[in-house]
């Protein structure tokens, strides 16, 4: 399940019961487009208790947020997040 962030101009269409309805086999992802973003994925995270629940992916947006600037970000939040890259044409 996508999760949007509020650089997306789509934060405010996420569907939260959605969150009741994944098995724990399902992933969450949130596209990265900046560190506001960031921060808002990581307090998503530990409010809804995502990490806990599901595999947890990251993803930069090209050309926005370099893959090392997010892996240290990930790393630095002390939470089990994966950085995936996207791959787009």
């Amino acid at each position: 399940m996508d999760l949007k962030c509020p650089d997306s101009g789509e934060c405010e269409r996420n569907y939260w019961p959605n969150l009741e309805r994944l098995k724990p086999t399902d992933q969450i992802k949130f596209v990265v487009a900046s560190r506001q973003d960031f921060d808002w994925a990581v307090a998503t995270v530990r409010r809804y208790d995502l990490a806990g629940r599901f595999t947890v992916l990251v993803s930069p947006v090209t050309d926005r947020v370099s893959p090392r600037d997010l892996a240290e970000w990930v790393l630095a939040a002390g939470l089990p997040l994966r950085l995936q890259m996207q791959l787009h044409n």
